[in-house]
């Protein structure tokens, strides 16, 4: 399965450009961030999200993962961070999110 995201190098807003990497799975961290896991092996990809937002999320994924779905756009405010790196104040991040099927 492929996921295709614009990203966000850090927390520089002013720089988002698109990425498509295998998708490996999605979790939630103590710090209220999902954390998208995919090839990338140096970085994370972080999504501030409340939980209740998470399982919804994790549901979509959850039946697009039962149906063979093969890509999908996640349109969120996606930031790419260094593993281990420390998070940036994510009440000041947009937290709207979409996920839509590419066909």
């Amino acid at each position: 399965m492929y996921i295709e995201m614009t990203v966000f190098n850090g927390t520089d807003a002013a720089s988002p450009h698109l990425e498509i990497c295998e998708f490996y799975g999605v979790r939630y961290n103590n710090y209220g961030f999902v954390v998208v896991e995919t090839n990338h092996k140096n970085h994370d990809y972080v999504i501030p999200m409340d939980e209740e937002n998470f399982k919804r999320l994790e549901l979509t994924i959850r039946n697009y993962i039962v149906n063979e779905v093969r890509f999908f756009h996640l349109e969120a405010p996606v930031y790419r961070m260094k593993i281990g790196a420390v998070a940036f104040n994510q009440d000041k991040a947009k937290k709207e999110w979409k996920i839509n099927i590419l066909k």
